[in-house]
């Protein structure tokens, strides 16, 4: 039960990753596939629309305390996202 808490409510294991351009791609099209970023915006970069999205899925998910200011990712938010985009996959 720890594990769980740890795992999906703290923040201290959460590890960052950069922000690359094979990241933004996953994050863009995941968002789109979620419906939290329009597919015109999709840009290649991580610029304010999908930062917007990510702060948006994220404050829906109960997520936004693994947002961060830098150009750096929580490796849980990606993965909770992938995670959720595949499952909407056909």
């Amino acid at each position: 039960m720890f594990g769980v808490w740890d795992d999906t409510m703290l923040v201290r294991d959460d590890h960052a990753v950069p922000v690359t351009p094979e990241l933004i791609a996953r994050l863009q099209a995941d968002l789109t596939a979620v419906g939290y970023l329009d597919p015109a915006a999709v840009s290649g970069a991580y610029d304010a629309p999908t930062r917007a999205a990510l702060t948006d899925w994220a404050g829906w998910e109960n997520l936004e305390m693994r947002l961060r200011e830098d150009d750096l990712v929580s490796e849980h938010l990606a993965a909770e996202l992938r995670r959720q985009a595949a499952a909407l996959s056909p």
